[in-house]
């Protein structure tokens, strides 16, 4: 990468002219380093507000995503204010569901902020390859997300903070855990400052999950606020549970009109099983935001609830988060098989990883069982079969997910059979580890050590004694 010579807006070394300004790119100059701390390794994202890059922080040599401020944003009206709110306003937040910021600074007269890197697809990505595949998320994780992306969102409100931009694209799941976060703050200001701003003819955000109040096309003198939030939130949600969004339109303005006028559709119109739902959604999505539920933790208890009636979908539980590990520094293990032979192959695999240590090994024969171990403890490492009588390995995770504490378990799917279609369902559940059956316990062992020692499961002393070579046999 290398800054442009007209412009200086920060190029990829195949570019031979400036996406920018249409330059000749000149030949690629050493590594870009900022602030002499964060070295650019490649371009991960681009917007409106600035160009995101994975990095490294030379100095805690750890990964960090780092945002620089597009040359444009300099000269247009408030483009530096915008983005240094949403720095400011990620450094206030302090959530698992939030992306944190670590630094901000100036950078070759522009603005950078560093923040965590969250690894993994955005939220879009995922629904929009379920659609491919003719299936829905399900709705134990539908559910979950909804709820989790919630518990950010009230961070947010909870430090006087409205999004205004609540969606999927904004929204990515982690890739080793599940775990939703979200991200790009770029249009986010406070109360104070929307509620002093309130009567300005702005439209702001994303028409698909824009609120009325939020696009400006009713006189009504209504302002942004969090149930602003609520309402984007509430379509998001409902995209999740019936494939669909509530509006859609291929015009802008017939977009926001039926946002403003047009009655909300029903989950049940669409399908009579998620009739439980249509309270929720009709509530969330009203045209008036005193008429919505007061917070998105209300909006998202409506809906656990509402799922609770369903046979399918567990409650929530509101006792504390289960235990990681039988005790401190003790790996635990969850291998869930309905094959007795392969649950001790597993067993030999993962104390093989796991030499010169102590693991804590709980084996299930069924989804049913392994969802009452992770109640009582959350696995490290959960090693999961596809394909089992009753709940199958996707339904299990669903619901493990659906746990307090679910997002923490890293989980490797074997199978024999994995398609496309599977995988993509699996991937919204934040699992990047699968494997087909059959598999060596020396395949096997060299999976989960790889994992134990990204998780800091293992101690230095027990890598160096750690033999994953199959024993010879006897001649």
């Amino acid at each position: 990468m290398r800054p442009c010579g007209g412009c200086s807006f920060v190029c990829l070394d195949r570019d031979a002219t400036c996406p920018h300004c249409g330059a000749p790119v000149e030949a690629p100059h050493p590594a870009l380093v900022i602030e002499g701390r964060y070295r650019i390794e490649k371009e991960i994202g681009r917007g409106g507000m600035g160009i995101v890059f994975r990095a490294m922080d030379v100095a805690l040599e750890r990964p960090v995503a780092v945002k620089l401020l597009a040359k444009e944003q300099l000269v247009a009206a408030g483009g530096t204010e915008r983005f240094l709110t949403e720095a400011r306003a990620l450094a206030r937040v302090r959530n698992d569901h939030v992306a944190q910021v670590y630094a901000m600074g100036e950078h070759d007269d522009s603005f950078y902020f560093a923040m965590e890197l969250v690894r993994g697809d955005d939220l879009q990505r995922l629904v929009s390859a379920h659609a491919a595949q003719r299936v829905r998320v399900p709705l134990h994780r539908a559910l979950t997300l909804v709820r989790q992306i919630a518990e950010g969102l009230s961070a947010v409100h909870a430090a006087g903070l409205v999004h205004r931009d609540v969606k999927p694209e904004n929204v990515v799941i982690e890739a080793t855990s599940g775990r939703p976060v979200l991200v790009d703050f770029g249009l986010a200001q406070s109360q104070r400052t929307l509620s002093a701003k309130r009567r300005e003819p702005v439209r702001a955000g994303t028409p698909a999950y824009m609120a009325p109040e939020q696009a400006r096309v009713r006189p009504s003198g209504e302002f942004v606020t969090p149930r602003t939030d609520v309402y984007a939130l509430a379509c998001m949600a409902f995209e999740l549970v019936t494939g669909r969004l509530p509006f859609n339109d291929p015009s802008v303005e017939q977009l926001l009109a039926k946002h403003a006028s047009a009655p909300a559709p029903l989950p049940s119109f669409l399908d009579a099983a998620l009739a439980p739902f249509d309270a929720a959604f009709a509530k969330a999505l009203a045209k008036s935001p005193a008429d919505r539920h007061e917070s998105v933790r209300a909006f998202a208890a409506e809906l656990d609830a509402a799922g609770a009636v369903l046979a399918a979908v567990d409650p929530p539980t509101s006792s504390p988060p289960p235990s990681i590990g039988p005790q401190t520094g003790v790996a635990s293990v969850l291998i869930v098989d309905d094959d007795p032979v392969f649950r001790k192959l597993a067993t030999a695999a993962v104390n093989r990883a796991f030499e010169g240590t102590t693991v804590d090994v709980q084996l299930a024969g069924s989804g049913e069982e392994a969802l009452v171990r992770a109640r009582v403890r959350t696995p490290h490492v959960v090693l999961l079969d596809f394909h089992m009588p009753g709940l199958d390995g996707f339904e299990t995770l669903s619901r493990l997910r659906n746990l307090r504490g679910g997002y923490r378990s890293q989980v490797v799917v074997l199978s024999a059979s994995l398609d496309e279609a599977a995988s993509c369902r699996f991937r919204v559940l934040g699992v990047e580890e699968m494997r087909q059956k059959p598999i060596s316990i020396a395949g096997l062992a060299e999976v989960v050590r790889v994992i134990a020692e990204r998780e800091g499961l293992l101690p230095s002393e027990a890598l160096a004694t750690i033999n994953l070579a199959e024993p010879k046999r006897a001649e």
